[in-house]
């Protein structure tokens, strides 16, 4: 893994930016990269306070993003990649994105999602802060339309940087919404937001994990970990 342009990891941890949320985006390619990036600029308030963290293992596309990015309000820092196992190996995407974010806000995107709603979201995100929780450790659960009239909470999860600092991790395995999804529930520790304040759409992926992989992998690691944090 390698940081772009010719920054070290340890560089980048090293000197945050001074932003309220970072986008983590795992990106496969440039085109369906534009989509999504356009329908965030369209209806963010304050760009200035943003920045988007990148993964990039398409190399074709670099210039594509680099240029883009110097473009955009939006801050950013790119991670660039090896080939990996496409969407098994997302949970390790997630983490390293997650360990450089400088945000208190951390929101969880893929690059084949689209901000349909046209409110300002960042203001509804800004705004769980400092309300329910007083030690900011929470998730935020972000409403989904798969295009087939059934609305469903989870894919695009976001949470906070003091929710990270007590987890060390992002996620510990590909189906990050799941993962999240769940750990936040059984804490107890979750704010809801509605879809008029954001709405999000994206395609319907493909299963992950098995309901065998759930029941003897993901299950027992989750339990193992609401015990640590209760």
């Amino acid at each position: 893994m390698a940081s772009v342009p010719g920054k070290s990891t340890k560089t980048l941890l090293a000197n945050p930016f001074d932003v309220s949320i970072s986008l983590l985006i795992p990106s496969l390619n440039f085109e369906g990269f534009t989509v999504l990036y356009d329908s965030l600029i369209r209806s963010c308030s304050n760009p200035d306070d943003v920045e988007m963290l990148l993964k990039i293992d398409n190399t074709k596309d670099i210039d594509d993003f680099y240029q883009l990015c110097e473009k955009s309000p939006f801050k950013f820092k790119i991670l660039l990649y090896g080939q990996y196992n496409g969407r098994f190996s997302l949970h390790h995407f997630f983490n390293d994105l997650g360990s450089v974010a400088s945000g208190k806000i951390i929101w969880m995107l893929n690059d084949d999602a689209e901000i349909v709603s046209q409110a300002d979201w960042y203001k509804p995100l800004v705004e769980t802060r400092d309300r329910d929780f007083k030690d900011n450790v929470y998730c935020v659960m972000i409403p989904y339309d798969n295009g087939k009239g059934t609305k469903q909470l989870i894919p695009t999860p976001a949470f906070t940087k003091e929710w990270y600092e007590l987890c060390r991790e992002v996620t510990r395995f590909p189906n990050y919404d799941r993962w999240l999804g769940e750990l936040a529930k059984k804490l107890d520790r979750r704010i809801f937001l509605t879809e008029d304040q954001i709405l999000v759409t994206m395609p319907q992926g493909s299963r992950v994990l098995s309901k065998d992989d759930r029941k003897s992998l993901f299950y027992p690691a989750l339990e193992r970990q609401i015990r640590k944090l209760s």
